[in-house]
């Protein structure tokens, strides 16, 4: 299968996930390698060798490849994998919580299994990510509080961002006896990068702001253009001005605030209080986050809040969010922070829920033997983190058909174009009369996707709970035929159909036949037995 894909889809493919049956008795046919056809890790090994090569010709140069594997065969299968896809595109280990209890085990639980997941081509970019949401709460004026100028920063000496080290003068009245008369605060306005800030509330006459906005006027005329702010009950004048007033070529390593700044007097004296930035680590200046330019146009914007904190006054940003990225919850108002994150190692998805799925009483096929299914959220998950609606993904040990599932599940949930190739043997039991393709892959799929089965009928309890996905399915089985056979109308040249490989029909017989051995080579097999093999060693 592997190699017929070769002739339409080399380098197409965008995910590849595979759960090679590491833990089964039986392969299928031409599975059997080295040996016997026990899974022994020689045969293992072997029966990937070649298919993984297969699949790293087939993916895109962004792709990417998982591969589920047990912890007993992890080390060797990615020794494997290191050779053929080189170690440089090993992208990382997952490890899948199984979810399991092995209380009866003799040594260790285990309760895991791992996902080995490799790239085509790395270039040190994030080729797997999620979407990660934080809620947080907003204020009824549509602002959450952002960062703290003040706040360490790694470097938040002075002595390393000197251009940094201005002071805010503060002042806020109450309003009530000669400090909230605001003819008084309009001569202090009159005087009044360190940030001179005056907050004065009042009520009835002195609640008249013209004299304080004709003073702040004066200020910004002074000192620079800073907005002034009225309350929406107009009670509350606000005007700050920032002013550089130290001496940055004098700061050491050691310096003192009285060595480094210079009070503005008339200021102090008019009732503002000094803010300067927090002292760090063994007492050293710090410094503020923000530059003054910065913090003139976050003033501007109304998006500066000066508050006393515990310890010291804080002066943090106000970050306002439009109408129609907040959401209200119960009459409180959130804003969903969105973050794309790379994937964390350990995927906490069961896989106890696949088996449920697929054969529990409200399953998809109720009573199916087939053992240990992959569960559809797990795949999911890995499907999602490659960022790419319309990938197309290739499962090639497809077993009962999970990959598929998740697939269709997942471009309901997302609106998604995501396209699947399944490939798996038929291997027959008595259990499954006509093989595992058609007694469980395809009839899973062929229900989840129509609601019914192949006789029409719809007596499985998955359709009571869940709508049909849709879409279409093609069920392709391959067929052999001899490269040697000369009989008319039956050699490859007549068998082999071109419009199934999305060819229009040859004009010239020449044509077909150089195309048929351009491309159908490597998807011949030479099968030997074992006396033909030890007759050419001479044993």
């Amino acid at each position: 299968a592997l190699r017929q894909l070769l002739i339409t889809h080399r380098g197409l493919i965008d995910v590849i996930y595979i759960d090679p049956p590491y833990g089964k008795d039986n392969m299928g046919k031409f599975a059997d390698t080295n040996y016997s056809n026990a899974i022994t890790r020689d045969n293992l090994l072997s029966m990937l060798y070649i298919r993984l090569q297969l699949a790293n010709e087939l993916l895109k140069d962004s792709g990417v490849l998982y591969c589920s594997i047990d912890d007993r065969n992890q080390a060797y299968i990615k020794c494997l994998m290191d050779d053929i896809f080189g170690e440089k595109n090993f992208y990382g280990t997952f490890i899948q919580r199984k979810g399991n209890t092995q209380n009866d085990s003799k040594q260790i639980q285990k309760n895991h299994e791992y996902i080995l997941c490799y790239v085509k081509n790395y270039q040190d970019n994030l080729v797997l990510s999620y979407d990660n949401y934080v809620k947080e709460k907003i204020s009824e004026e549509n602002y959450m509080l952002g960062r703290d100028t003040g706040a360490s920063s790694g470097h938040d000496k002075l002595i390393e961002r000197v251009n940094l080290g201005y002071t805010i003068y503060y002042m806020e009245s109450t309003g009530n006896g000669a400090t909230g008369n605001h003819n008084k605060l309009i001569e202090r306005a009159n005087l009044g990068y360190t940030i001179y800030c005056m907050e004065s509330t009042g009520n009835g006459e002195t609640g008249n702001h013209n004299k304080l906005i004709e003073r702040a006027n004066g200020v910004n005329a002074k000192y620079g253009n800073f907005n002034y702010y009225i309350s929406k009950d107009n009670t509350t004048f606000i005007h700050a001005v920032a002013i550089a007033d130290y001496d940055k070529d004098s700061v050491k390593e050691n310096s003192t605030e009285e060595e480094i700044y210079t009070d503005i007097q008339e200021l102090v004296e008019l009732g503002y209080r000094k803010i300067r930035p927090p002292k760090r680590k063994g007492g050293k200046l710090g410094c503020w986050t923000w530059g003054l330019e910065t913090f003139q146009e976050y003033w501007n914007n109304n998006e500066v809040l000066i508050k006393n904190g515990r310890k010291r006054t804080n002066v943090i940003r106000k970050i306002f969010f439009k109408e129609e990225d907040i959401t209200v919850i119960d009459g409180k108002k959130y804003h969903f922070k969105h973050n794309v994150l790379p994937l964390q190692s350990v995927i906490d998805i069961n896989n106890s829920n696949g088996t449920t799925l697929l054969s529990g009483n409200d399953g998809i096929i109720p009573g199916c033997p087939f053992s240990n299914p992959k569960n559809p959220e797990m795949l999911k998950f890995l499907f999602k983190a490659y960022d790419n609606k319309d990938a197309l993904i290739l499962d090639f040990f497809a077993g009962s058909g999970s990959t598929g599932h998740a697939v269709l599940d997942l471009n309901k949930e997302d609106n998604g174009n995501r396209r699947f190739i399944l490939c798996t043997n038929n291997e027959e039991s008595s259990e499954t009369p006509k093989g595992i393709a058609y007694d469980v892959t395809s009839k899973r799929l062929k229900r989840i996707m129509t609601g019914e089965c192949y006789d029409g009928k719809k007596n499985f309890g998955w359709i009571n709970n869940n709508t049909p996905y849709g879409d279409n399915l093609e069920v392709v089985e391959i067929a052999e035929i001899s490269p040697t056979v000369v009989d008319k109308d039956n050699t490859p040249f007549d068998v082999i159909d071109e419009t199934l490989y999305g060819i229009l029909p040859f004009d010239k017989v020449e044509d077909k036949i150089n195309w048929i051995c351009t491309y159908f080579q490597s998807t011949m097999k030479s099968v030997e037995s074992d006396e033909k093999y030890c007759e050419r060693w001479g044993e």
